[in-house]
């Protein structure tokens, strides 16, 4: 319960840093984790996710917590950038 609470207070808080990167990443931009690993996908591979690997990506990044490295390279460039004040 405690975890769920600071989750309605903070939605950009996790238990795992690497996540919490990318739910601060998506609030940022004000899109969902969904979309942030959509745009990382794209970032890195130039291309568009495609449709057959979306439920797989998504599935393991929200139920066993496997983050891509793709995902997370996008998130602290998302980061970095609204640290330079150039978001």
């Amino acid at each position: 319960m405690n975890g769920l609470l600071k989750t309605l207070v903070k939605p950009d808080w996790d238990d795992n840093p690497k996540r919490s990167e990318i739910l601060h990443a998506a609030n940022l931009l004000q899109i969902g984790e969904f979309q942030l690993i959509q745009l990382a996908y794209k970032v890195w591979y130039k291309e568009n996710l495609p449709e057959k690997k979306i439920n797989n990506i998504f599935s393991e990044y929200i139920i066993t917590g496997i983050i891509p490295i793709w995902v997370t390279y996008y998130a602290r460039y998302i980061i970095k950038m609204e640290c330079a004040n150039v978001l």
